[in-house]
């Protein structure tokens, strides 16, 4: 009876302490990906952001709240491209599941979420609240945008018509390696299918395209917008790159500054440690913002090639 006593007792006061941890806002088990487990100053244990990994779990929720990107494609493919790796020993890429699952913990908008309930916690949140109801409409189905997935065979038409009949995305399919179809239902018989052939929609809006006539008073007018707005967007990219570029040198010499005062025993290792976090985190940042603006310079350049050919 003494041993079955202590036991429970001890059972008790455990859940006491962990019950009494959630009241306020503690976490008492490993931390999500994008955190890490720490020690504060007291030698207490914490929860800080994880300088690798943090700024790509946060764009892991920015691209999947756009509606439009697959989680077991897309979503995975990107935390590839990011070298996104989980926190086990063998370093793996993340799966489907592991990314639903950060997708839906509900501790990286400021909440934890234990045996049902959800308690408020102390640290620091990744993303906001809007962010993650956005990510949960999204999963529910009712943000969801039609999603263009990545193939091996250029549709023209993927995700952009939809079936008069059915409201379905119409779909296109590859017969006999050359020959492309698009399924969608027969207005005479909604049961049955309809496979028309790709060549003949493109005739169809091309007839449409040679109709539209633009006067040469307006496209003169066009150009020379175009023109300004190539020279404003080019002035800006380069202005911003230059900026970040700076910013990106900067900190990595604050970092070289830094070892060198942890070196000469100046601060304690928490001090360096948790500094050196905060500029790596801001060295990610800069990196994908320069990425993002290289790639909006490229979409733009682009864009502008097509409206002039156009005109």
């Amino acid at each position: 009876m003494g041993a079955k006593s202590y036991v429970l007792n001890l059972s008790e006061n455990v859940r006491r302490s962990l019950d009494y941890k959630r009241r306020n806002g503690e976490w008492g088990g490993k931390a999500p990906l994008g955190y890490l487990n720490a020690r504060d100053a007291n030698n207490r244990a914490t929860i800080i952001r994880d300088p690798e990994r943090a700024f790509l779990i946060r764009m892991l929720f920015e691209e999947y709240a756009k509606g439009c990107y697959s989680i077991s494609g897309d979503l995975v493919r990107m935390a590839r491209e990011w070298e996104l790796r989980n926190k086990t020993p063998k370093g793996g890429f993340l799966s489907a599941s592991q990314i639903q699952h950060i997708l839906m913990n509900p501790f990286y908008c400021g909440e934890m979420r234990v045996k049902g309930k959800f308690y408020s916690h102390i640290y620091e949140p990744l993303i906001g609240r809007d962010l993650f109801d956005r990510c949960e409409a999204v999963r529910l189905g009712k943000l969801r945008r039609t999603t263009t997935h990545y193939s091996e065979n250029p549709f023209v038409f993927r995700g952009l018509i939809t079936c008069g009949v059915s409201g379905r995305t119409v779909t296109s399919d590859l017969k006999k390696g050359k020959h492309i179809y698009l399924n969608c239902r027969d207005p005479a018989n909604p049961a049955k299918k309809l496979f028309v052939p790709e060549g003949g929609v493109l005739a169809q809006i091309k007839a449409v395209f040679r109709s539209i006539q633009v006067p040469e008073r307006l496209l003169d007018a066009l150009l020379v917008h175009m023109k300004a707005s190539h020279e404003a967007e080019n002035h800006f990219h380069c202005e911003t790159i230059t900026g970040l570029r700076k910013e990106h040198d900067h900190v990595r010499e604050r970092l070289a500054v830094l070892l060198d005062v942890r070196l000469d025993q100046s601060i304690t290792q928490d001090e360096y440690d948790k500094k050196a976090r905060e500029m790596k985190v801001r060295q990610t940042e800069i990196a994908v913002q320069i990425e993002q603006h290289q790639d909006g310079d490229d979409t733009f350049r682009t864009t502008l090639e097509s409206l002039i050919s156009v005109a």
